[in-house]
């Protein structure tokens, strides 16, 4: 997942508000045991337009984590 992050990372520094770059790099984040830091990402993909209902459902994961 590491490899996965660093190219996830490299790709929003460039497409910031890609909400599908977004969404990946916060379940990349869930998968790395980071849920804390991917519940901001994940926002962020929300309010950049993505699909609520999926993202809405990654934010219930994520709240099921902690």
């Amino acid at each position: 997942y590491m490899k996965a992050f660093d190219y996830l990372v490299q790709a929003s520094n460039g497409l910031q508000d890609d909400p599908t770059i977004l969404e990946h790099l916060g379940r990349c984040l869930i998968k790395m045991g980071s849920p804390n830091k991917a519940l901001p990402v994940i926002q962020r993909a929300i309010q950049a337009g993505g699909d609520f209902e999926v993202l809405n459902n990654i934010i219930d994961e994520i709240e099921g984590i902690q």
